[in-house]
């Protein structure tokens, strides 16, 4: 289990992708929204939701594409997939 504010790698498939926990947290606070309402716009259960937030549980990337959509984010900001990851890390 992670810290709060660190870093967890997760295996989807042979990709690997590295989820920062608290970016669905300050991109829905962002948007203003609670976890509940997140959920329900991207069909997902509350619960659901708040295990992908806190980094408990991956979601696939038909959910991680819905709960971005929701957002307004790019995945790839959310999820930290790919190099627009890279390069924010390293900034």
């Amino acid at each position: 289990m992670c810290t709060a504010g660190t870093r967890s790698r997760h295996i989807w498939g042979k990709v690997e992708y590295i989820v920062h926990r608290n970016n669905l947290r300050r991109a829905r606070l962002r948007a203003g929204l609670t976890q509940a309402q997140v959920a329900a716009m991207a069909g997902l259960s509350r619960p659901m939701y708040t295990n992908i937030e806190l980094g408990r549980k991956n979601p696939s990337l038909d959910t991680a594409l819905r709960i971005a959509e929701v957002l307004g984010q790019p995945v790839e900001d959310l999820f930290g997939v790919g190099a627009a990851h890279v390069r924010q890390a390293t900034a």
